[in-house]
């Protein structure tokens, strides 16, 4: 069976998928459409690429209805049109088995993907800022139980059994509220993890739309942003070809 089997060629009109990925395949075109061929189910006069005028080929997915368009441009690009940023680097990883593009680089435009992946790194952002103003508070109810307990502890010698009584119901206050801020850090910790994996998926979806070095120099790239916490910076890292 094909690689991609479950691919329909669409003969009629379809619709223009939103997200798109672009390679340069100069003197690679015969191979792409040998690959094309080798990889779905499609007859080799059904469809022929003119050098002057060359046409889209689409194709429509079995499982949901989506569209995967082909354009091959007259100046050697490739462009791969889909909405699903795993398949683009599916597709991507394929190709360049099979034509042996041991250091390709790429540049892709995933709108839906990047707004999704903005609203997350403002979320992880935030849960950071969150997690480290309840660590502090934590800090600060621990420093006022230890205080509380010098004070207990001269009351007791001092044989002050009413004011020992009164810091023993204050600092069981503080301690409750130090539990709770305990319980809300943890919870936000997890959400500050959610959102960082969710994050390096995308990186790493996206790293599949590369090869070779561009491949690593892509993820070394990623890393620093996410670092530096610049959101622009990845967002230049994940779709543009200078990597």
């Amino acid at each position: 069976m094909k690689q991609f089997a479950m691919y329909r060629k669409v003969e009629q009109q379809w619709i223009q998928p939103q997200s798109y990925v672009a390679l340069e395949l100069v003197g690679q075109e015969h191979n792409f459409l040998d690959w094309l061929h080798s990889s779905f189910y499609i007859s080799k006069t059904s469809h022929q690429w003119s050098r002057n005028k060359p046409e889209p080929i689409a194709f429509q997915v079995m499982r949901d209805g989506n569209f995967l368009v082909f354009e091959l441009i007259q100046n050697a690009e490739l462009i791969i049109r889909c909405d699903s940023l795993k398949l683009a680097g599916c597709i991507v990883q394929s190709i360049a088995r099979r034509l042996k593009l041991v250091n390709q680089s790429s540049k892709s435009e995933f709108p839906h993907v990047d707004k999704q992946l903005a609203e997350t790194f403002i979320n992880w952002e935030e849960f950071q800022v969150t997690k480290r103003r309840m660590t502090t508070s934590l800090a600060e109810k621990m420093q006022i139980m230890q205080l509380f307990l010098v004070r207990m502890e001269n009351c007791r010698i001092l044989g002050n059994w009413s004011e020992l009584a009164t810091d023993c119901t204050d600092m069981l206050n503080v301690s409750n509220q130090a539990m709770t801020d305990w319980e809300m850090r943890n919870a936000n910790t997890k959400e500050v993890s959610n959102e960082l994996k969710e994050i390096n998926r995308v990186i790493q979806l996206a790293s599949e739309l590369r090869t070779g070095t561009h491949k690593s120099q892509f993820l070394t790239a990623c890393r620093k942003a996410l670092q530096e916490k610049s959101l622009n910076q990845l967002r230049n890292c994940l779709w543009q070809s200078h990597l």
